[in-house]
């Protein structure tokens, strides 16, 4: 009895705790999760569109006031629900506390706009580009990206979301640019990117043209660059630079279509580009840079018996560098003391070597070959190209062949038969050697392959003045072919 008495009052203490523990349970206020005390992490906080619900994964954590993070329990602690996160926008994920947390939270995330897509030019004009593409769902607006090729550099337009076309404007004439838009949405007030279109290539109408360049030295040792006429060009702006990737100035300003460079250093080599410039409507319009061209300003020297003396005498050679004498063969060029260097005797190699020479002609043949064979010529040729080559490595040599007779010449002069045979020999003579021969008398010839007789100064090998004026006008064609 005494026991069962016992059980009871114990069964109506524990009774009393239970409710006691039950009241203060329901009495306790559940804690406010707030953006001050709680962080909040999405999975991600962006997404491509692509016509699917979106659901990041959330972790949410309980700052205490003592500084302690705690990790709250999805389901116990807090729901999950999402609203707007389908189209493209700024969809939301938002938290409710539950249990022994209350409060709501919401945050935002972006679902990104599909690629932009339909980009096309709808024209252009010298000064402005117009453009067009389609619509992007859910966009609340649009980057329009513009690169400028020459420049390098990159301008973007924002545009609303109920535009699909713009203008760009005040744009350079005859230049390179790279378009492409994208579509944006604003989450937290930001812009938010999808992807960008595919480029299109366009350029503004040209003002004037491009010019095509070509360069050489001339015979009188300037470099010299030629174009063709560019359609409404009213002038050429003409840059140079030491370097092919260097800073080009410019250097002259020419109506014309060529342009010889007197200004240059001997021995140097120079990059060349030029511009068509117009003017219209009182502005002036610069055309696309020509290609580059590079020019060494040669040192040129002719060097050669009394046929290439007589550039000399008839004066027909002016600025040009000649070592020449009447009489003088490969043997005399190079024993013989016909000239004079600082006031010392020297042989005519030893002249031509004082010039520091970067191209030579050489004409020899005409008075050795009637008298002489091929072998005890070419001998002496071969010691003078040896010293020259020596003295300046490099040089550009370049053997010419002797010219025709006539049918009728004396017997002093040799034949059409000799100096065939003479210039097969310097032709072979010319390769074993390293250096070139250019065969110029086609056009002296007549169809027997003699002299013709209005280019014979009289005594049937030596040239009048129109036999030099041609003789010139080849050798110039040679240079500009071969720079």
């Amino acid at each position: 009895m005494k026991k069962f008495t016992r059980l009871i009052i114990i069964t109506a203490l524990l009774s009393l705790i239970s409710c006691a523990f039950s009241v203060h349970a329901a009495s306790k206020t559940p804690i406010a999760l707030s953006e001050k005390n709680t962080v909040l992490t999405l999975s991600r906080e962006s997404y491509k569109y692509n016509g699917k619900e979106k659901r990041p994964n959330v972790t949410l954590k309980y700052l205490s006031s003592g500084g302690k993070k705690i990790t709250l329990e999805k389901g116990r602690d807090y729901s999950v629900s999402y609203a707007d996160n389908t189209n493209a926008g700024a969809a939301k994920v938002i938290v409710r506390g539950k249990g022994d947390y209350s409060g709501r939270l919401a945050v935002k995330f972006a679902i990104l706009p599909k690629k932009a897509s339909g980009l096309k030019v709808t024209g252009t004009s010298k000064d402005a580009i117009r453009i067009s593409w389609n619509a992007v769902k859910g966009a609340k607006g649009y980057d329009v990206l513009l690169y400028i090729v020459p420049s390098k550099t990159t301008k973007h337009f924002f545009v609303s979301s109920d535009k699909t076309k713009f203008r760009f404007s005040s744009l350079p004439a005859d230049r390179d640019f790279k378009i492409k838009v994208r579509a944006y949405i604003t989450v937290n007030r930001e812009k938010r990117f999808g992807a960008y279109s595919d480029t299109v290539k366009t350029a503004t109408k040209a003002v004037v043209g491009k010019p095509s360049l070509s360069g050489y030295c001339s015979l009188i040792s300037v470099p010299t660059i030629q174009w063709s006429k560019v359609t409404n060009a009213d002038s050429y702006a003409v840059l140079r630079s030491s370097s092919k990737n260097g800073t080009y100035k410019k250097i002259a300003t020419i109506s014309g279509t060529y342009f010889s460079d007197e200004g240059a250093a001997l021995h140097q080599t120079y990059y060349y580009k030029i511009k068509a410039v117009r003017k219209l409507d009182g502005k002036t319009y610069y055309g696309r840079e020509s290609n580059i061209v590079k020019v060494k300003a040669k040192k040129t020297v002719i060097v050669g018996d009394s046929i290439m003396h007589g550039l000399v005498e008839y004066k027909v050679f002016p600025g040009g560098t000649c070592v020449t004498k009447i009489g003088m063969g490969t043997y005399t060029f190079y024993s013989s003391y016909y000239f004079s260097v600082n006031g010392s005797p020297a042989t005519g190699c030893e002249k031509l070597i004082s010039y520091n020479p970067d191209r030579v002609f050489f004409s020899f043949g005409m008075n050795e070959t009637a008298y002489k064979g091929n072998g005890s010529i070419i001998e002496y040729y071969e010691y003078a190209l040896e010293d020259i080559l020596d003295a300046r490595p490099g040089c550009e040599i370049i053997l010419l062949s002797v010219s025709p007779t006539t049918a009728n010449s004396g017997s002093s002069i040799p034949k059409k038969g000799r100096i065939d045979s003479f210039n097969s020999a310097q032709k072979a003579f010319a390769k074993e050697m390293g250096v070139k021969y250019y065969d110029f008398t086609a056009p002296f010839k007549d169809s027997n392959g003699y002299l013709l007789g209005k280019y014979n100064g009289g005594d049937g090998c030596h040239w009048n003045i129109s036999g030099y004026r041609l003789f010139l006008d080849i050798m110039n064609g040679y240079v500009k072919n071969n720079p």
